[in-house]
């Protein structure tokens, strides 16, 4: 494995969680029974943790494309990191449901 792509790896790890605790928060409360600015305030953070998310996946699915067909990776390795990058996409998904 690269270190451009172990670097993006754990990246796109600490924004996963950080987009998933988000989510909890901020499904958890509504704006129309929370209009303050805490509510707002969450609801923006997790639209920039997103946006980074699929920015950061982008460049993953790049970085994790060019290792493969390099044939850098060994088969466990595929498979983690195949799995870790659909959780991401799919957890951007979530997170634009839950600002909307």
């Amino acid at each position: 494995m690269t270190d451009e792509l172990r670097q993006l790896q754990i990246q796109q790890l600490t924004l996963i969680q950080g987009t998933e605790g988000l989510m909890s928060t901020c499904s958890k409360k509504k704006i129309r029974d929370h209009p303050d600015a805490l509510m707002n305030a969450d609801g923006r953070r997790l639209l920039r943790l997103g946006r980074e998310l699929v920015d950061v996946s982008i460049k993953f699915t790049i970085a994790f494309r060019d290792a493969n067909n390099a044939q850098l990776l060994t088969p466990k390795e595929y498979r983690e990191l195949g799995d870790q990058n659909l959780r991401a996409q799919k957890i951007s998904s979530r997170a634009i449901r839950v600002i909307q």
